[in-house]
């Protein structure tokens, strides 16, 4: 069974709120509220909504769009890592790569056993770049070929 719920940060306390999302339409704007298992609406910024991609990382942390994963390529060397941010592609979740000289890689999102959650991009969006990597130029000829976007 999925399970389908969303996390928005509440624009009264700035936490993280978890549940269902729900826009109100008014003549004036756009609400979004995420409401909670009891029941209560909480107004979130809508920026921030992001759907629960269905997976949990190697501790067990549910994964949401807009999550940064890290997952160490090599134990005896902790620098090797690569970092993904969690991305709904519109009919399936992508992990998408942003190297540290602007090019960026997406995969369908596939195994996250090795991964674990760091943070998101609303609360530290440099937590995303990829460090110590030498990527392909994305304006270089074979970058799609290598699945550079």
């Amino acid at each position: 069974m999925v399970t389908i719920k969303f996390r928005g940060r509440r624009t009264d306390t700035k936490q993280w709120q978890y549940g269902y999302h729900l826009v109100l339409h008014t003549s004036a704007e756009d609400l979004h509220y995420i409401v909670d298992d009891n029941g209560v609406y909480h107004r979130a910024d809508p920026e921030t909504i992001g759907m629960y991609a269905g997976q949990k990382d190697k501790f067990g942390v549910e994964i949401y769009d807009g999550d940064i994963l890290r997952e160490r390529l090599d134990p005896d060397n902790p620098e090797d890592e690569t970092r993904t941010v969690a991305t709904w592609g519109g009919d399936k979740w992508m992990f998408r790569e942003i190297h540290t000289n602007g090019s960026v890689f997406c995969e369908e999102l596939g195994d996250v056993t090795g991964s674990e959650v760091i943070g998101n991009i609303y609360d530290d969006p440099a937590l995303g770049i990829c460090p110590n990597h030498a990527y392909p130029d994305p304006y270089d000829g074979n970058a799609q070929e290598e699945g550079v976007l």
